[in-house]
């Protein structure tokens, strides 16, 4: 009888408990990029966010997440996933010329944005996951569509870029669904369906390019993602898996306020410029036969206000970019509050856009110009909870996703002591997100079996 009775305590005692006592070799990991999403955006007092605070709580944030030069997009979300620097991973802009086919690299929606060619310098942590039999899904990630190294993900929707939107909003939260109902144990399967997700969203970015920031399109860009990520937490809990996944969320720069921006003209140099590879903030030039020196020494002489004029040769230790192969003999970079038109000849000019009723922009030097600061945040049961951390470089991150994925890392340039404070050890104790309420349950349960105790023995 009495062995009857524990059984049954004991069973009792474990529908109580929101945990998964599955021996994973590993714990998984969703991964939520912002496109656009600055440092300093959690500061708007008007912001009612529920989500984001939900993750600081629980788990680890950076006081801000530096990126990479130049701070654009496809240099830094591929650097997040390689852990290398530009000129290793190969996308040191937006937009690339290969000298060797005199061809060029343009973002999505652009045919090319999927040749493989372009992408085959570096492998990023999707890739080799699947390598590894780990099995990775991507909801709107630059180049996941593209056979790296003869693998693909197993789940991949491609790239996009929208405004925020409500209908968005409603994507993102059936995704996050569908993840999590992929991560729970297969009762079927040998093998689980899931073990890497990540999600990329446009929507804090476009308004932060389009509108002000005190518009109503760019407080419900963040109040969406807000929303998602609030979501994802709860549906985490719902499906007792807090103690089996981690979620990682960062953005990829952030964003200048550029309305009081001096616009600088290349105009009066176009007959030597054969290609102007991007405008804005970082271009380069590619001058037309035999025109190089004369081009260069032209806008040298020249002592433009805000832009830096270099060669190749010239390009600054620190940036990471000199020894690109897909980068123009001339680089302009200019200082916040500067912006390079794009030549008037659309033969001219690679990515076909004048930039010209922006509210934001970005791809500054983050040493310079802090709004180009962006945002770092995780919480689950590799993280410790509730700390704030020094800075961290966007390159080291990839070292943490091998390190909860159980993966040996490729050979990167992140450092792992940077990202290490944020790492659960035994000296924390176990990860117990539910930790507001986890007391109420065991005193429920302590008193229940008194008194099944007190009645039956």
């Amino acid at each position: 009888m009495k062995g009857l009775v524990w059984s049954s305590v004991l069973l009792l005692l474990c529908s109580f408990c929101d945990i998964n006592v599955s021996a994973a070799k590993h714990h998984k990991l969703i991964v939520f990029l912002i496109d656009g999403f600055r440092w300093n955006y959690f500061d708007n007092p008007s912001l009612k966010l529920k989500g984001f605070p939900t993750m600081m709580r629980h788990g680890v944030k950076a006081e801000y997440l530096k990126p990479v030069f130049p701070s654009l997009s496809y240099p830094n979300i591929n650097s997040f996933a390689t852990g290398l620097y530009p000129e290793n991973h190969g996308f040191v802009d937006n937009m690339l010329w290969d000298k060797k086919t005199n061809t060029f690299f343009e973002m999505v929606p652009a045919p090319n944005s999927t040749d493989h060619r372009w992408w085959q310098a570096a492998e990023p942590i999707w890739i080799t996951a699947e390598k590894n039999k780990l099995r990775s899904a991507l909801y709107w990630w630059a180049g996941c569509e593209v056979k790296i190294h003869g693998y693909i993900p197993q789940i991949c929707e491609r790239h996009r870029y929208d405004p925020p939107s409500e209908e968005g909003k409603r994507d993102m939260i059936e995704r996050v669904n569908d993840i999590v109902e992929m991560f729970k144990p297969s009762v079927t399967l040998k093998y689980d369906r899931l073990d890497l997700a990540m999600m990329y969203y446009s929507g804090v970015d476009w308004a932060g390019h389009y509108t002000s920031m005190d518009s109503p399109e760019f407080k419900n860009s963040i109040m969406y993602v807000d929303e998602v990520i609030d979501h994802m937490q709860k549906a985490l809990v719902k499906a007792k898996l807090t103690n089996e996944v981690n979620i990682m969320v960062l953005s990829d720069h952030g964003m200048a306020d550029v309305r009081n921006t001096t616009f600088i003209s290349l105009e009066k140099y176009a007959a030597d410029i054969k290609y102007q590879v991007n405008a804005g903030p970082i271009d380069s030039l590619v001058p037309m036969e035999g025109k190089e020196e004369k081009l260069y020494n032209a806008l040298k002489a020249d002592n433009i206000t805000g832009l830096h004029i270099y060669r190749r040769k010239d390009i600054p230790d620190s940036y990471h970019i000199r020894n690109a192969k897909r980068l123009g003999p001339i680089v302009l970079e200019c200082d916040e509050a500067f912006f390079v038109k794009a030549l008037s000849d659309p033969k001219k000019r690679i990515g076909d856009t004048l930039f010209s009723n922006y509210y934001g922009e970005h791809g500054y030097d983050v040493n310079e110009s802090p709004d180009m600061r962006a945002i770092f945040l995780a919480t689950g049961p590799d993280f410790r909870s509730g700390v704030t951390t020094k800075p961290v470089d966007i390159i080291d991150l990839y070292n943490i996703m091998c390190h909860i994925l159980k993966i040996d890392p490729l050979p990167n340039n992140g450092t792992w002591e940077h990202v290490e404070p944020m790492i659960r050890t035994s000296a924390d104790g176990p990860y117990n997100y539910r930790s507001s309420s986890s007391t109420y349950y065991f005193s429920c349960i302590v008193i229940f079996i008194s008194a099944f105790i007190a009645i039956f023995l």
